[in-house]
Parts: C-alpha cells; structure tokens; sequence
C-alpha cells in the first residue's frame, strides 16, 4: 500500500504557490478571468479555489464550465506560416489548479518509484529534450 498514489487534499499554500507563477503577460481566456486579477486577489481566493480542488477530486468530477478554452492566434513577427509566429495561449485558471495535483504530487510520486524512463524528458523538470 505504500507504493499505492493517493491524491491528497489541496491547501490554500499549493493554491497560492501555483497563483505566484502565473504569467501576468498571458491573455484573458475563455473564462473571462486576468492572471493579474487573480495574483491581486490571491490571499482572498486561495482558500475558496482550494475547496473547489478538493470537491472536484473527492467527487471525481470536473466540472464542465472548466474543461472549455478559446485560442485565437495571434501573429507576432516573421513569416506567416510557421505555426511557432504566434502568441502563447491564454491564461485558464482551471489548467493552473490541474499543475498543483500534477506538479506537486503525480510528478513526485512518479519520481519517487522511477516509474518514468530516464529516457523521457517532455513535461519533466530538470530534464531538457535540446
């Protein structure tokens, strides 16, 4: 049982830890929410996001109103057709609560018991693919 992954409970400190990366220059998603707005309202909103994590994992349930996105391309310099001539994605407060389980506790889990090859590198820290 020890080897077993157990999603624990989201306090207001993971919540407000991942709040403090958000990138400030990211565009208003689907969502309507500014990454500026949440880091402005962080000490008020950790709390509430942390119980809204833990309904969400307890029932198993994400819920519908989060899953949507809205990207618009928009082109920054160079030529047009290379897909990598366009802005970065925009800000959705529901991918940033999914890094806290993901970053904090799948990806640690998943290290502790080198359940990943030492060969992959994508989406993993302190590991580069260049």
């Amino acid at each position: 049982q020890s080897e077993s992954f157990f999603i624990r409970p989201v306090c207001a400190h993971d919540v407000l830890n991942e709040i403090d990366k958000f990138d400030i220059r990211k565009s208003i998603g689907y969502d309507g929410i500014h990454p500026q707005l949440v880091k402005v309202a962080a000490e008020y909103i950790a709390e509430p996001i942390a119980y809204i994590i833990n309904c969400s994992l307890s029932k198993g349930v994400f819920p519908d109103k989060l899953k949507k996105a809205r990207v618009t391309p928009i082109f920054k310099k160079g030529c047009a057709y290379e897909v990598g001539n366009y802005s970065r994605s925009p800000f959705y407060l529901s991918q940033q609560t999914i890094r806290i389980i993901r970053n904090k506790q799948l990806c640690a889990f998943m290290d502790k018991f080198k359940i990943l090859s030492e060969n992959q590198y994508g989406f993993r820290k302190q590991y580069s693919s260049l």
